[in-house]
């Protein structure tokens, strides 16, 4: 259960499956309006259980983020260097601290850049999923993966009120 919330927790902003119906399943929502410097809330719609994840050193784009469920610190999510949405982040499972997915932003026009290129996110015995940013532009728009619709932001932006993941 704890593994498939986790699933869920990963589509919230790694997005790791695919969207399949247009319906919403998971509501994400900024801690304080700053999802960036304070973190986010991710609530599976269908369920109800929800997921804290609150930036490290207030600095999600510098640092990376934990993620707890049930008061219970399930997995932490380290920054590459140059920063998790300039060049990506490593996820690891808290419990065994074996990584559970890893991000690379996608380059253009030799500019590293997850918000408004996408990401291609790798899990293993999964394989990669490949992330694009909703008309160039993740922050206000939101993201499709495989070239279908999967998390729309709402209104004021996803990074400042949240986002929906529909699957």
């Amino acid at each position: 259960m704890v593994r498939n919330l986790f699933a869920k927790i990963s589509i919230a902003l790694t997005i790791t499956a695919a969207a399949t119906a247009a319906h919403a399943d998971v509501d994400v929502t900024c801690v304080d309006s700053d999802c960036m410097h304070n973190g986010w809330v991710v609530t599976d719609q269908r369920t109800g259980q929800t997921v804290s994840n609150i930036c490290t050193a207030a600095d999600c784009n510098v640092h990376g983020w934990n993620s707890t469920l049930n008061n219970l610190r399930a997995e932490d999510t380290v920054c590459k260097p140059g920063g998790c949405f300039s060049e990506g982040w490593r996820a690891y499972t808290t419990q065994t601290g074996q990584i559970s997915h890893e991000v690379s932003c996608l380059t253009s026009f030799g500019a590293n850049d997850c918000l408004t290129n996408g990401w291609n996110t790798f899990v293993p015995n999964r394989g990669s999923y490949l992330t694009r940013c909703s008309q160039g532009d993740c922050r206000n728009i939101g993201w499709d993966i495989n070239s279908r619709p999967t998390a729309r932001c709402k209104a004021g932006g996803c990074f400042v009120t949240g986002w929906t993941v529909f699957n």
